[in-house]
């Protein structure tokens, strides 16, 4: 048996075979124990303090046997207070961490501990007490991971504690760490699977057994399975709590651990139990009681907080109950919450806090606007109750509307196109001035070279006698020299000297006579009538000759026949006269038919030469006679043109007047083109006769006034192609006379129109535009809005001012100059005016409007598309103003009371007469008095504290979401659900439980744990 005395004399013993160390680490813990405990009356009692140095002199000496080497402190000083309370926080953080550590293990070993000491349940039967657990040493267990955290240092080993106060801290420790592990599984579970997933889990629907052929097999499933669905609930009631309030679960978790284990660590010193072990019922006891304490304070404390908040005048020392209010207000006046708790029995704010975090679509069109919870949330009800709320207490809304304002005029302000109106203005009257002095200029143009192509056809000779005798005068030279060709041709015969008998043609010409009337004969006879009888000389018949012959007869002279051997050329010269007297008779008034006799005779002369030319002659005769035939044919073809222009007139002169020769040359397409076809075979060449037909022409067109009718011009070209083919020249200058007269025309109806469509309203958008001046901008534009065909309108104007980006802007700010007539009637609180969303968005909901801005913006669509965002966005704003009642000023809604004074002087007389009476005595009635003005005083307070949070939160949506989501009622159970601290029933009284039941650690363990098992023994001083 091995010994160790202590300072105070106390022997300890040790079973044979302990190690020095163990006894060197016992015989240090108890002597610490001991020492904790010098002072007190039973110390000083069993120690006297003369002693007291002999006997740590001794236990140091003990110590000193078991631990060689140990150093012996020369004196003990007394300690000082602050080193005391030094020494005793310091040992009670460090049994606290201890204890943290052992809680921690029992915890997490627990389910191994208890199936290790699971056959310590037959001890129970009779007659069986010597089970024991499976092993003494579990891997797995609580103890073989304590001593592993001790292992690898996460909580250090702690000595035995000294003294109550460190035997309470570890036991505290104890709970908070066997507390730990369920509250971090919940935390990291609970976040991980998400609220919405723990709760389905905590509301899972009741699982129903399936059919069985075994009987009472169905209650035994649908047995296990109740128990199933509860505890899936039960967990997914922790986890959801873990998820919902991570750091509320830990913080209200530890509390409750920190008080069950004071209750249980007091109570276990009070009851003299360890306070491991086998102290249950202290235990329990104290642990109920620790965790009722603070339930208790925490309900006295509320009210506490709220009445001196009361009394006070500070509404932040009752949050949560005004908050907790706003909140209910808030859910019991929303549409979506009462349609929620209909369909499903709960309400859950979560979608209610989304759309309150959500900025509104007027919030993210315009930087720096503050909308209300009615335009988050979109809801009827909401808004109403943010109207009812606004009207009572203006003040936060009012804030909110100066800064909307000021926020929109500034929104407002940067969509301003930044043009200038007139420059547009401007820019429309220099294009009108432009083009009305183009198309003037240009219709000048036109009709100067119209009259200078009228010019080019205007005839050289505009007399038509004139025109007339220049073609006569052609076709009479033409004539001459077709003649002189055709006596050149007869020169041979006219010349020839070859004998031929005249006396055939004397005989002819005879019976010719013979042949015509007396008249004829003594009026028409031509001279040449009697030539031919002359060119012969007569025949002598015969006769009687003086000499008789031998018949006496006498001698018969022969007589000689007529002769009239002349030369041909006097035949010739014979028919040249006749041919001259014919002409001449021709020309002569009355003489037609001397000219027809003289006809008669010339036939014959032709017949007679034609008989007698000599074979050597022949061929030019025929020649001759050819040529006298064509010429004859194609002047003297009575009927032709050019016969009856060169006809001869009796008296002299042409029968044809001068005037009428060049018509007769002008035909049309159906007319006597065979008369135009010969003389331009004849005379085409000659300038004389081309000109006279082209001036013809000319004439008749300038007559006609055809020049100024381009159309009909056109139409009379056409009838006369045959003529026009030969006058190509004449035709380009008659349509380029048409088409420049059109061309006039129609630069001049240009003009005209164009003069018309600028400056007189209702014809252009321009000339309605320009009506206006610059000063009527407005009128202006709506002119153009107003249109049947606005966008055609603006892409005219814009067009017309120039189409220039600056352009488009000059017309934006024109069209900006209307936007900004759309205007709320009555001013803002700031006393400027404040735009209307609903005209805003009305004006460009309008198909006419909104058809000339797109064409404004047709560069920049974008920002259009911005604009009309903002109109929108602004028309849905400040929802809660038309959730006023119909028809009403909205006054009777913002009506809800009257003035509720803390204490009124009615009150205040009743009392005094009381007193008077007898009735209360001074005292009570003081009292009475100050109770009931701190009751409504209180009741006041609250009631303007829920109003100015209410109104605040009507206006500021992030404040409302904040209070939704706090007091969310299907998250607000959650947030103060218990975990493990359930009625005071603590997870550690098992572990209480179960050690005993452990095998022993080591040796070490083992006495540390219970050093009573340590022989003990007392010294005699």
């Amino acid at each position: 048996m091995a010994e160790a005395e202590l300072f105070d004399g106390t022997v300890l013993e040790f079973p044979d075979g302990t190690s020095p160390e163990v006894i060197a680490r016992v015989a240090k813990a108890q002597t610490a124990e001991r020492r904790s405990r010098v002072g007190s009356p039973a110390a000083d009692a069993v120690t006297p303090k003369a002693q007291t140095p002999g006997l740590i002199e001794q236990g140091v000496n003990a110590a000193r046997a078991v631990l060689p080497g140990a150093r012996v402190p020369e004196e003990v000083k007394p300690r000082s207070v602050m080193d005391a309370i030094l020494d005793t926080a310091g040992g009670a953080v460090t049994q606290f961490g201890r204890g943290a550590r052992r809680g921690l293990a029992s915890l997490a070993g627990a389910p191994v501990d208890i199936v290790n000491n699971a056959p310590r349940v037959l001890n129970l039967l009779p007659g069986v007490d010597n089970v024991g657990p499976i092993t003494p040493h579990p891997i797995g267990g609580s103890e073989s991971i304590d001593r592993a955290m001790g292992g690898f240092g996460l909580i250090p080993e702690a000595p035995a504690p000294r003294n109550a106060i460190e035997r309470v801290a570890g036991r505290i420790g104890q709970e908070v760490g066997a507390n730990a592990l369920p509250v971090a599984g919940v935390v990291g579970i609970g976040n991980a699977m998400g609220r919405q997933a723990a709760r389905r889990m905590a509301v899972a629907p009741p699982t129903i057994a399936p059919p069985s052929s075994i009987p009472g097999a169905q209650v035994v499933q649908q047995q296990f399975n109740n128990l199933t669905n509860a505890g899936k609930s039960l967990t997914g009631s922790a986890l959801e709590a873990g998820a919902v309030a991570p750091r509320a679960v830990a913080v209200r978790e530890g509390a409750y651990a920190g008080a069950a284990g004071t209750g249980a660590g007091v109570v276990n010193e009070l009851a003299g139990n360890p306070q491991s072990g086998d102290n249950f019922w202290s235990d329990f006891i104290g642990s109920m009681t620790g965790v009722g304490a603070l339930s208790t304070a925490g309900a006295v404390a509320g009210p506490v907080k709220r009445i001196a908040g009361t009394v006070l005048g500070r509404p932040s020392m009752t949050s949560d109950t005004v908050g907790e209010e706003v909140a209910n207000r808030i859910i019991n006046n929303s549409t979506q919450a009462g349609e929620q708790f209909a369909n499903t029995g709960t309400v859950d704010t979560t979608p209610l806090v989304t759309q309150l975090r959500r900025p509104s679509p007027v919030e993210e069109a315009i930087p720096g606007y503050r909308a209300n919870i009615g335009d988050r949330t979109q809801d009827p009800q909401i808004a109403t109750f943010a109207f009812n709320q606004d009207a009572r207490m203006p003040g936060a809304a009012n804030e909110r509307r100066v800064g909307n304002e000021v926020a929109v005029d500034s929104r407002m302000t940067g969509l301003d196109p930044g043009g200038d109106a007139a420059q547009f203005r401007a820019a429309l009257e220099a294009n009108r001035t432009q083009q009305l002095g183009q198309v003037d200029e240009a219709a000048r143009a036109a009709e100067a070279a119209a009259a200078e192509a009228s010019q080019a056809v205007q005839p050289g000779m505009r007399d038509a006698t004139a025109r007339g005798a220049s073609m006569r005068e052609a076709l009479a030279d033409r004539y001459a020299q077709e003649q002189q060709g055709v006596r050149e041709a007869y020169a041979p015969v006219n010349e020839a000297t070859v004998q031929v008998d005249a006396a055939p043609l004397a005989d002819r010409f005879g019976a010719v006579t013979e042949g015509l009337p007396i008249n004829d004969r003594q009026r028409f006879l031509p001279s040449e009538a009697n030539v031919p009888a002359q060119l012969v000389e007569p025949a002598v018949p015969p006769s009687a000759s003086p000499i008789l012959d031998v018949s006496g007869q006498p001698f018969v002279r022969p007589g000689t026949p007529a002769t009239g051997e002349v030369p041909l050329r006097e035949i010739t010269s014979l028919r040249s006269g006749l041919t001259d007297d014919i002409r001449a008779a021709k020309s002569t008034p009355g003489q037609a038919q001397k000219a027809r006799v003289a006809n008669q005779f010339r036939d014959e002369v032709d017949q007679f030469v034609e008989g007698n030319v000599p074979p050597e002659l022949r061929d030019q005769f025929d020649a001759a006679r050819a040529a006298r035939r064509d010429v004859a044919d194609r002047f003297e073809r009575p009927g032709t043109g050019i016969a009856e222009t060169l006809k001869p007139r009796e008296g002299g002169g042409y029968a044809l007047d001068d005037s009428a020769v060049t018509q007769r040359f002008t035909p049309t397409d159906q007319g006597r083109v065979n008369d135009f076809q010969s003389v331009m075979r004849e005379v085409g060449s000659d300038p004389r006769a081309r000109n006279a037909i082209a001036d013809e022409i000319m004439s008749d067109v300038n007559a006609r006034g055809l020049t100024d009718r381009p159309d009909q011009l056109r139409k009379y070209l056409g009838e006369r192609n045959i003529v026009l083919e030969a006058f190509p020249e004449l035709r380009d200058k008659m349509v380029g006379a048409a088409t420049a007269r059109e061309g006039a025309s129609t630069a001049r109806t240009t003009a005209d129109e164009t003069t018309r469509r600028l400056t007189t309203p209702s014809r252009s958008a321009q000339a309605n535009y320009l009506q206006h001046g610059d000063e009527a901008v407005v009128n202006a534009v709506r002119g153009v809005t107003a249109g049947p065909r606005p966008r055609e309108a603006a892409r005219e104007l814009v067009d017309a001012a120039g189409g220039s980006p600056e352009v488009l802007r000059n017309a934006r700010s024109a069209l900006w100059e209307v936007v900004k007539q759309q205007k709320l009637s009555a001013p803002g609180i700031t006393g400027n005016d404040r735009w209307s969303g609903r005209k805003l968005k009305a004006m460009f909901d309008d198909p006419k409007t909104n058809a000339v801005a797109e064409e404004l913006w047709r560069d920049n669509p974008g920002d259009l598309e911005d604009i009309k965002k903002v109109f929108t966005a602004l028309d849905g704003a400040d929802g809660s103003m038309r959730a006023r009642a119909a028809g009403s000023s909205g006054t009777a809604q913002a009506l809800t009371g009257k003035l509720d004074p803390s204490l009124t002087a009615t009150g205040i007389a009743s009392r005094a007469r009381s007193v008077e009476r007898g009735q209360l005595s001074p005292t009570i009635a003081g009292v009475d008095l100050l109770s009931t003005y701190l009751r409504n005083k209180s009741k006041q307070i609250q009631a303007r504290a829920i109003d100015t949070l209410t109104s605040s939160a009507v206006n500021n949506p992030g404040l409302a979401a904040d209070l939704l989501e706090k007091f969310n009622p299907i998250e607000y159970a959650a947030k103060r659900r218990m975990i493990s601290q359930k009625y005071g029933v603590r997870a550690t009284q098992l572990l209480n439980l179960l050690d005993d039941a452990q095998a022993p650690d080591d040796e070490v363990g083992d006495a540390i744990r219970r050093p009573l098992e340590v022989d003990v023994k007392k010294r005699p001083n």
